[in-house]
């Protein structure tokens, strides 16, 4: 399924835009998800500047249409990351109630990669930080032109997570989902490591739900509401 013009499901729109305090309470999640790909930042990070990382949005050839090429590869025992998020939407934790879980779910195909493929993880920024889960690898497949995978993540929650750098991720850094974090972007991390040979693989349908620990449905407001979608 592609993007919506506001990335929420039609479930969470029969929530009244399923702002969390409503979703906490009617327990149906949030769900935010993108096909197209228009509105998005990423960084790359080489370990010891060794590697290369391109990510290239087409428009035709995903499932369906737009989709996005990543190609990675770095240095002998050293570790590549490119991490992606979605700008358009924008989660304030103290407009709504403190995140429980996060899942993934994101479609790939291999299109020219070998051995474990790519190393897949979802991400949250937050304060200028960036942090995936889960924190053991989640590869995909390899080979030429294979056919599209949905990749279903189980729900993370924040003790799932940890900070890159460290390459590695380090699991004693993690973000604030209380009342009282800064707010957070989503999206996906890619990486590789000991690879000297480019892997590429294709990317499309990105799409996460939030679970929200129990709180009063009259913390709600059309102020936040808005806010939350902005």
């Amino acid at each position: 399924m592609k993007a919506l013009a506001n990335p929420v499901s039609a479930l969470c729109l029969a929530c009244i835009l399923c702002l969390p305090s409503i979703c906490a309470a009617f327990n149906p999640g949030v769900i935010i998800m993108d096909g197209d790909f228009t509105d998005w930042s990423h960084v790359v990070l080489l370990e010891s500047g060794v590697g290369a990382c391109t990510v290239t949005r087409h428009e035709t050839g995903g499932n369906p249409d737009a989709y996005l090429e990543i190609s990675t590869r770095s240095g002998w025992e050293l570790h590549v990351w490119v991490l992606l998020w979605k700008n358009g939407v924008v989660w304030d934790p103290a407009d709504g109630c403190e995140i429980e879980t996060i899942e993934l779910e994101i479609d790939e195909k291999a299109m020219n990669s070998f051995g474990a493929g790519q190393n897949i993880k979802l991400l949250v920024v937050q304060d200028g930080r960036y942090y995936g889960a889960p924190l053991s690898p989640w590869v995909t497949g390899s080979g030429v032109e294979t056919y599209w995978e949905i990749h279903v993540f189980a729900p993370a929650y924040v003790t799932d997570f940890g900070e890159v750098p460290p390459y590695q991720f380090d699991p004693a850094e993690r973000p604030d989902f209380s009342q009282t974090g800064s707010p957070i972007k989503f999206g996906f991390a890619i990486g590789v490591s000991s690879v000297l040979d480019a892997r590429v693989h294709a990317y499309d349908n990105w799409k996460i739900t939030i679970e929200c620990l129990p709180c009063p449905v009259e913390d709600a407001t059309w102020g936040a509401i808005k806010a939350l979608y902005q």
